[in-house]
């Protein structure tokens, strides 16, 4: 497989996502026209599925048990050049489009990669969460990040909620006291009342994508964040599951 250096990372840090509920380990398995990635956490808060698009894929699946390790080897080439990967026994073997540079990464066997969830049940949760749905601007992601950065952290969790007819979200944070609220203008019009605490992976979230996304959210479901860009072939969708309130 010939891929740049920043795609295959990228692909990479979208999969892992940072955050409290950071995946550390994943799946990787071939599909037609690229790879597809299925992740769920121990406490099934947090699920993502990703796909990459692109052509001349002769990768099987690929157990990686360090997503971070295998970013920081990626990291010793550069973000722009083509490089070639084959999968060799256990091994991931990585040459740069010089040949110059070889780094070999050990994959672990699928079977003990233990965070994957069957499409069907996501497919499940979506059809169910995926409603609701609005575009939140990268603007308004700069904004949200830059406000949760002032009080929150990883044990920080965050409100959202708006009326049906809106074009406005209200964010909330609280810690020890110390709070904040704004309202942000929105494209579209909220179809449906929503009050939510969620979890600050959200934000971990957003920061990795930095991008437009589509997010929905209703009372007592999931939280579904999708990400699409098109012109790197990244299409991945995140579920995070509400807290009560």
């Amino acid at each position: 497989m010939k891929i740049t250096t920043s795609q295959f990372s990228r692909f990479l840090s979208l999969t892992a996502s940072k955050g409290v509920l950071e995946n550390k380990e994943a799946l990787v398995k071939a599909i037609d026209g690229g790879l597809e990635v299925l992740t769920v956490d121990s406490g099934r808060i947090f699920s993502v599925r990703g796909s990459m698009a692109f052509s001349g894929n002769d990768l099987d699946s690929l157990g990686i048990g360090d997503i971070s390790q295998l970013r920081a080897l990626l990291n010793n080439f550069n973000s722009a050049e083509e490089i070639t990967i084959k999968k060799n026994a256990n091994k991931l073997v990585i040459t740069s489009a010089d040949k110059k540079l070889q780094v070999e990464y050990i994959l672990r066997s699928p079977e003990y990669i233990t965070n994957t969830i069957e499409q069907e049940k996501l497919n499940g949760l979506l059809a169910k969460a995926n409603i609701n749905e609005f575009t939140l601007s990268l603007d308004n992601i700069k904004k949200i990040l830059s406000y949760f950065s002032t009080i929150g952290n990883n044990e920080v969790d965050v409100y959202l909620s708006s009326k049906s007819g809106a074009k406005i979200l209200n964010f909330y944070i609280n810690k020890n006291e110390n709070s904040l609220k704004t309202s942000l203008d929105i494209e579209d019009e909220i179809k449906k009342d929503f009050d939510v605490r969620i979890s600050s992976q959200l934000m971990a979230i957003l920061s990795t994508v930095l991008g437009d996304v589509k997010i929905a959210l209703n009372n007592d479901l999931p939280a579904v964040i999708s990400y699409l860009d098109k012109d790197a072939g990244f299409n991945f969708t995140y579920l995070l599951a509400p807290k009560k309130k």
